[in-house]
């Protein structure tokens, strides 16, 4: 995990870093507090319960469990304004080494029962990160707990409260959430830019349309696989041969003549699989539980069900009863292939083949997989964060 590190720029300059920091030096560099342990530690402090601000739209509570007049108080104002959250420290926040100072501090020797609290007002986050990417010349809408910074197609959800989690472990104050948070989504957009250009590039007069984080591709009115935004454009960057097999595949060029159930649209040959799903994966956002075909009862409840798709090399296809409807009488094979057609050579590396029910088809394990029904656990990035020359930040 990279540690945080402080500096300053003048707009569009170099950005100039501290070699020393501490809360002191940072309020006095920069005006206003950036970080809140001072205030942590004062609230500690009191031992009856106390609460302290830090800027607008955050504070600081300390009190113990025994404080019922304070906890009712701290409890009617979360109850009666929909915007402020409460943040306790979690495991994951005080294993930070940032907290260590917290397992030594003097004021909670002996008072095992007080509980620590960030109160946040998600409207204040909200607006303020709306500022600062209209400062870079971006848009913001809010959607709930949820800020899209958008420039364009090119849009990153921001969601508040795992901005504040992330706040509250690294003891930022609310301004510093606010600009760290932006910084990442104007990242994350130049990166969708590169990626949407390298699409353009390869494929001229595509029509590209996106819905909240998936892209679909479109040529002459026929519209490709939907492309999770999430996650496609910021792994490795494939060989050119490979890029032009992804392309394909999505874009969903595969000959009219070829058999779908046997030639992927990259060209590659492929062959029908068993992949296990949970049955919560089936209900997960993106998943078209309606496309699928499955082995086993997929109704609601607890294990795993199996679950047929056509895979080749690279790609897997789990949205296979719209393959079904379209050429029925190839899609037997899903009962008859055998297992042993996956031994030897035909077994990608690094996957599992063994055989199962299903009459006689094969268990694949292949999380390395490029997976166009939105499986959770399938997916693997295929484009790399960088595209060339960089967008000059406004």
């Amino acid at each position: 995990m990279r540690a945080v590190r402080y500096g300053r720029s003048p707009p569009g300059g170099a950005v100039s870093f501290l070699e020393e920091v501490s809360e002191e030096i940072l309020h006095g560099v920069f005006g206003v507090p950036l970080t809140v342990w001072g205030t942590w530690r004062k609230v500690i402090a009191e031992a009856q319960g106390a609460l302290g601000p830090v800027e607008e739209g955050i504070a600081l509570a300390a009190f113990p469990l025994s404080a019922e007049a304070f906890r009712a108080d701290f409890e009617k104002a979360l109850q009666s304004d929909p915007d402020l959250r409460a943040y306790g420290l979690s495991g994951r926040v005080t294993a930070d080494p940032a907290w260590q100072w917290l397992r030594s501090e003097p004021a909670l020797v002996g008072r095992p029962d007080t509980v620590l609290v960030m109160m946040l007002r998600h409207d204040v986050l909200a607006a303020r990160i709306a500022l600062l990417a209209a400062a870079r010349g971006l848009g913001a809408r809010r959607e709930g707990d949820t800020v899209w910074v958008e420039d364009g197609n090119a849009r990153w959800p921001v969601e508040l409260p795992m901005v504040a989690e992330e706040g509250l472990r690294r003891g930022f104050t609310l301004s510093t959430m606010a600009a760290a948070a932006v910084t990442h989504a104007v990242d994350r957009i130049e990166t969708l830019q590169g990626f949407f250009g390298a699409i353009e590039r390869l494929r001229p007069g595509v029509v590209l349309t996106v819905e909240g984080m998936f892209l679909t591709a479109s040529r002459e009115g026929v519209a490709g696989r939907p492309i999770d935004l999430r996650v496609a454009p910021f792994g490795p960057i494939p060989d050119p041969e490979t890029l032009e097999r992804d392309l394909r595949f999505y874009l969903q060029e595969a000959p009219s003549w070829s058999d779908p159930w046997r030639v992927c649209p990259c060209g590659a040959a492929r062959t029908v699989s068993l992949h296990r799903w949970s049955r919560e994966e089936l209900t997960t956002p993106g998943v078209r539980a309606n496309e699928l075909l499955f082995v086993d009862d997929p109704s609601p409840g607890e294990g795993t069900v199996l679950v047929f798709g056509a895979s080749c090399d690279r790609h897997i296809e789990h949205g296979l009863r719209l393959l079904q409807a379209s050429h029925p009488k190839t899609s037997g094979r899903c009962a008859r292939r055998p297992s042993s057609t996956w031994s030897g050579s035909a077994t990608p590396s690094g996957w599992l083949a063994t055989p199962t029910r299903g009459e006689g088809a094969a268990l694949v394990e292949a999380a390395n997989l490029l997976d166009v029904t939105a499986h959770p656990g399938c997916w693997r990035a295929w484009w790399r964060p960088r595209w060339g020359a960089r967008r000059r930040r406004r």
